[in-house]
This record gives structure tokens, sequence and C-alpha cells, in this order.
């Protein structure tokens, strides 16, 4: 595919995934209305896709594909499995500790939010947080995908989110009179599994995982290439997180 075709393509996917979120935040709007529970909503469904970002944003990508294009065949899956293992367990861990603090990460992204009294937020923080290594792999996924120059599933991760969001507001929440809270990470959740079935699908031949094989490619200048690329764009990430946090205390 020309670099014209695939720019266009990528533009177009990209625009129909804007177009659906746009969807689903007038879903959410018209459901919910102006209360606690919408602020929660947006956080909740902002937060995921921002810690992946903040980590990865930028730094993956210009980092992993340059890499993945000078390694030959068989040591281009063994890194891509080691990144991928990596990701992992890192996200996990960040998992975890969400787990346990999980009022301090609400009061940190909206102090205004009274995080004591809010116990379905937070309970609909930890189930979410289960599924941040998920949403991390796809990141590592996308850059394996991209280096094989094959951007369409990459492309639609935001519309098979939305889409899924969608649905479950009007089964779960309209029809099933679920909280939507509930209805919105239950759409969440499944948006983001689907999304992660269908990257590995084309995936799955470029990774390679070998339980003798000791040899690592992930050092200290890969490290410090990866710290040197993603500082700017995650600086630019804060800025959206940072206005909502003052937002949320007027």
């Amino acid at each position: 595919m020309s670099l014209l075709k695939s720019g266009l393509l990528i533009t177009i996917l990209t625009l129909i995934g804007r177009l659906l979120g746009y969807s689903r935040d007038i879903s959410i709007s018209i459901v919910g209305g102006a209360n606690v529970d919408t602020d929660i909503v947006y956080l909740l469904l902002t937060l995921p896709d921002f810690l992946v970002n903040l980590v990865l944003a930028g730094g993956l990508n210009t980092t992993l594909i340059p890499k993945l294009l000078l390694l030959s065949v068989d040591k281009r899956k063994r890194f891509a499995g080691q990144v991928f293992i990596f990701i992992g367990i890192l996200f996990s861990l960040i998992s975890i500790t969400i787990i346990i603090f999980p009022e301090g990460f609400l009061y940190l992204l909206a102090p205004g939010i009274d995080t004591e009294k809010n116990l379905l937020g937070k309970n609909a923080l930890m189930i979410l947080s289960l599924i941040l290594p998920i949403s991390a792999l796809n990141g590592v996924l996308s850059a394996i995908l991209n280096s094989k120059k094959i951007f369409a599933p990459g492309a639609l991760a935001s519309s098979f989110i939305n889409i899924s969001i969608i649905i479950a507001i009007i089964i779960g929440n309209i029809l099933l009179n679920l909280n939507l809270i509930w209805s919105i990470v239950i759409g969440y959740v499944i948006g983001i599994i689907i999304r992660f079935i269908v990257q590995i699908l084309f995936t799955y031949k470029e990774l390679k995982f070998r339980k003798k094989d000791f040899k690592t490619f992930l050092n200290i200048d890969l490290f410090k290439t990866f710290v040197g690329n993603f500082g700017f764009s995650s600086a630019i990430l804060l800025i959206p997180v940072i206005s909502r946090s003052f937002s949320s205390q007027i």
C-alpha cells in the first residue's frame, strides 16, 4: 500500500473513531445528565488510555519500530516477545497499585469528587484497572503492526471501544436499568478485549517466547532512547488531565 493510500486510510478510520466518540459522549450526556456519576464516567473513560499513553505514547512507536526493522526475522520476534512480557508485567504492577490505592488515584485526577463517599466510583476504577495490562499490550501490538505497515487495526482501536460502550448504554442502562457507570465499565472492558483479540490475530506470528532464551534485547541504551522519545508527548498528555483536575473543584 502506498504512503498516500495508507495516510488516507488512517485518516478515514481515525475520523470514524472520533465521530463514534462524539456519539458516545452525546449518549452519556443524554442518559446521565450533569451529575457526579457522569463526571466519574468521563474520568474512568480517560484513565486507562491516559496511563498507557503517559508511559508508552511517543516513546513506544519511535523506539520499538526502528529496532524491529533492524533485526532479523527470528531476533525481531524474540525482541517483540520480550517487550510484550515486560510491558505486561509493568502495567500489572501499576494495576495492582491502583487496586490497593483507588481513593488516591481518584483524588489525584479529580480532587473535587468526594472519593470516600463514592464507593461505586472506586469499585469501577478497580475493575477497569484489571484490564490496564491489556490496554498496554494493545499499544505494543499496535507498534508491531505499524512496523509491518498494517495500520487498519490500530486506527480502528477507538471505534471498537466506542461502539461497545454505546451498545452497553443502550442495553445495560436503557433496557435493563443497570447503573450508567457499570454499563459503561462493561462496555469499555468488552471493547478493550475485542481490540486485543483483533490485534493479536494479526500479530501472534510476530511474537516468540522462549523459556530458555536468556539473551535480552532490552538494554540501557534502548531505555535511554525510549525516555528521550516519550518525554515531550507525555508532557502534552498531562495538559487535559491537569485541566480536568482543576475543573472538578469548580
